[in-house]
């Protein structure tokens, strides 16, 4: 059984819509066992899944040890996700909209900083 995937140049950390997608996907058939690599700010997107099998995916990621790592790649997906939704509700909680919201969530994170009232409101201040 052959699927689909598609990729765009560009990239933006927030991710991008399809409709603001100009031009053209580039779309390529891969059989079961094939292997897809691209760079990490590669646009990709993978088509809708058809059958009723499970369709596994795979994030590996590589640099060198040298190199510094960011906050929220030395930390757990549940750490990152209640990370993220204390930082929701102090954004909302001071009248921020989900846009702000994404701003002040990404910054922070790159930052390194702790999720609490006052360095929320900073931050919100700056933007």
């Amino acid at each position: 059984m052959n699927s689909a995937s598609s990729a765009y140049r560009g990239r933006k950390r927030l991710g991008i819509a399809d409709t603001a997608i100009e031009g053209p996907w580039l779309t390529a058939s891969y059989r079961a066992g094939d292997a897809l690599v691209f760079d990490c700010r590669t646009v990709h997107r993978a088509l809708p899944n058809r059958s009723e099998r499970v369709r596994l995916s795979l994030d590996v990621r590589a640099q060198p040890a040298t190199t510094e790592r960011s906050w929220d790649s030395l930390r757990t997906v549940p750490e990152v996700v209640d990370y993220r939704e204390s930082v929701r509700e102090l954004v909302f909680a001071a009248g921020g909209s989900a846009d702000l919201f994404e701003q002040v969530v990404n910054m922070m994170i790159a930052e390194g900083s702790d999720a609490t009232d006052t360095v929320v409101a900073q931050t919100m201040a700056r933007l």
